[in-house]
């Protein structure tokens, strides 16, 4: 979960590159440990910093990914 949520800081200061290096890790970690919720934020969050770095056609594959598997908890996001 800190992992997910240092991802989610360095988001909200703008650090799209220390996203992009960590989400990778996040994610296999939380996929490891089965952090379901974690595992959708860290997919949701590498797509965003892979928008804010190439085209959106590219990476919206990566956003709906995320978006299915947080929806499937049963998780609401703001």
């Amino acid at each position: 979960m800190a992992r997910t949520i240092s991802l989610r800081v360095h988001q909200f200061r703008g650090e799209t590159a220390v996203v992009a290096a960590q989400a990778n890790a996040a994610i296999a970690f939380c996929e490891e440990h089965e952090f379901v919720h974690c595992v959708a934020m860290a997919l949701i969050l590498r797509g965003w910093a892979s928008a804010q770095q190439a085209s959106l056609r590219k990476v919206s594959p990566r956003f709906r990914e995320g978006l299915e598997k947080e929806r499937a908890t049963g998780a609401l996001l703001l």
